[in-house]
């Protein structure tokens, strides 16, 4: 069965996921109010330089001014002052009151390369050992480029046939040339979006199980960049597509809307009734193994072992569907024995080698039973797309943000706008969420959009309601 890349495109937020044999494998989200800028690219102007810290502070266009060392500075710019224009790209998005840590070595991946465009020198994987493929790749990237521009080649270039790893050498170069010929031209904080695809460094990261998949979508225009994208930096794919109507859920359509509401909530149940529950904290993840509905009277050292395993593989699947990163700590159901820690720790190596292995290590359990899992960060994980943090009583909690909140009130309006069934709709919503929907035109969206009229006003009666909806 080929896979099959599910985009639903709505108001508040873009989900895209892969999906096999009716799961979510792979999910990427775009919060259209908290956007990530993670991996994008702007022009930055030089506001201070603080020799103490070795490193210079740029002003692109943020609240905060982002950090960028020395050693991230490219030679080809020579002396740094302050005022100096150079595009910077987010290698770190931070949160609270610190800058995004960033870097003057922008990059461009593809399926088979990687660009870089500051640099000239060619790096080949060394996983690629056969000297003779290794020399083609170098000449085939010193041909097409002049030595001009830097690439790393990826492991899976060793596969490809030349005309596909020429057509993507030729778009990555397209693509660094034109950043290099424009950025002086651009004003300070403009961001330079190569693609106008969000999630393209996500989507050429995928493996898919074979050269064809299939796209469902309910945007006609994103449709058509997704076309476009695939077409120019991942020609081999061979593409069937379905376009439906905005008003479709296409998660819901296909049956995975729960797989999805899955990856938000904190309870994950197990296939024996056992469940894992996830709590973010500032520093890292933590999650709990619980044995709850699980039989374990029978053979309770084998029932316990089987439990942690389901445990151990779902969190790893949870990771990577909720792209979660840093520190991810496992506390796992009591285990006495030496050997049993061995047998779960080498299982944990098992899935990740076989699911995650580039982005994902493990490390031995404790003597408390915590399994340790660090995870490299690519994409905005989803508990920060989707959720903010508040303290009440000192005590840290997560709530929908106001993006998320949009979302649910659009899912909830989807099928009634469907059936048209409908004269008017009117939301009552409280004072945050009120000043949300004006100063962000959503009801001019929803009629852009929907072609459906709604009536928005402030209730003070809510309780601990955020919305509530009327139909009339």
């Amino acid at each position: 069965m080929n896979d099959i890349l599910v985009i639903d495109k709505g108001i508040a937020l873009t989900k895209i996921a892969k999906v096999r044999h009716n799961k979510i494998q792979s999910l990427f989200v775009n919060n259209h109010f908290n956007e990530s800028r993670q991996d994008q690219i702007y022009i930055g102007q030089v506001i201070d330089i603080v020799k103490n810290l070795k490193a210079v502070f740029i002003d692109y266009g943020t609240d905060k001014k982002g950090m960028l060392h020395l050693k991230d500075i490219p030679k080809i710019y020579q002396k740094i002052n302050i005022g100096m224009r150079l595009p910077v790209q987010v290698v770190k998005e931070q949160h609270g009151d610190k800058g995004d840590r960033l870097t003057g070595f922008i990059t461009f991946t593809g399926a088979y390369f990687v660009c870089l465009v500051a640099e000239q020198d060619v790096a080949i994987s060394k996983k690629i050992d056969d000297m003779q493929i290794r020399d083609k790749l170098y000449n085939l990237i010193s041909q097409r480029t002049n030595k001009k521009i830097g690439f790393i080649v990826r492991t899976e270039a060793q596969f490809a046939d030349e005309k596909k790893l020429q057509a993507e050498l030729q778009y990555l170069t397209n693509k660094a040339e034109n950043l290099r010929n424009t950025y002086l031209s651009l004003a300070k904080g403009t961001h330079f979006k190569s693609e106008n695809v969000s999630y393209s460094k996500w989507l050429v990261n995928q493996k898919f199980t074979s050269n064809e998949i299939t796209i469902l979508c309910n945007n006609a225009v994103e449709l058509e960049e997704v076309l476009k994208f695939i077409n120019s930096s991942m020609p081999y794919l061979t593409v069937n597509k379905t376009l439906y109507e905005p008003t479709t859920s296409v998660f819901n359509l296909i049956g995975v809307g729960k797989d999805f509401q899955e990856c938000v909530s904190p309870k994950i149940w197990l296939k024996n009734g056992g469940n894992i529950v996830i709590e973010h904290t500032e520093a890292m993840t933590i999650i709990d193994v619980n044995s709850a509905k699980a039989v374990i009277k029978k053979n309770p050292k084998q029932s316990i072992l089987q439990l942690n395993k389901l445990a151990i593989e779902e969190t790893i699947f949870q990771c990577i569907k909720r792209n979660l990163a840093g520190i991810i700590i496992l506390d796992l159901v009591e285990i006495e024995d030496i050997e049993t820690k061995e047998l779960l720790y080498d299982y944990a190596k098992e899935v990740i080698l076989k699911y995650d292995k580039k982005r994902m290590n493990c490390y031995k359990i404790t003597e408390i039973g915590l399994l340790q899992f660090t995870r490299s960060r690519s994409y905005k994980p989803l508990n920060e797309c989707l959720l903010e943090t508040f303290y009440h009583m000192g005590l840290r909690q997560q709530i929908p943000n106001l993006g998320y909140i949009l979302y649910q009130i659009e899912d909830k309006l989807r099928p009634i706008l469907e059936q048209n069934s409908h004269k008017y709709i009117k939301i009552n919503v409280n004072n945050k969420l009120n000043d949300f929907f004006s100063q962000n035109d959503i009801v001019d969206k929803f009629k852009e959009v929907y072609n459906i009229e709604i009536l928005v006003s402030q209730a003070n009666d809510l309780g601990n309601l955020s919305y509530k909806i009327n139909y009339h």
